[in-house]
């Protein structure tokens, strides 16, 4: 299961922020594959900040070559295991950060 980053949480204000504003305040760090409260200091993988309901996005599963099934979740109800996210891509250049 590859997913793509739609929002995040801001650690600051408990509100849905863009992904981009995310990694604009340094909530993301796309090349390090982690999530940061810039106010605690605390990190996290990207993908135990899935599991905590402070990341969203929406999967995509490859079927076929020419067959991609994509569908909207959000972490915090997972319709699948966390464990069987193979990669997060960054939803601006397509690119796996995870």
């Amino acid at each position: 299961v590859t997913m793509s980053i739609t929002s995040v949480i801001n650690p600051k204000t408990m509100e849905m922020i863009s992904y981009d504003e995310a990694v604009k305040s340094g909530v993301l760090n796309v090349k390090a594959g982690t999530y940061k409260n810039p106010s605690s200091r605390e990190t996290m993988t990207i993908t135990a900040a899935m599991e905590k309901g402070l990341i969203h996005g929406e999967v995509t599963s490859k079927r076929r070559e020419d067959d991609i099934m994509r569908s909207s979740v959000s972490s915090t109800l997972p319709v699948f295991p966390i464990k069987d996210i193979t990669s997060v891509i960054d939803p601006r250049t397509r690119k796996e950060i995870s």
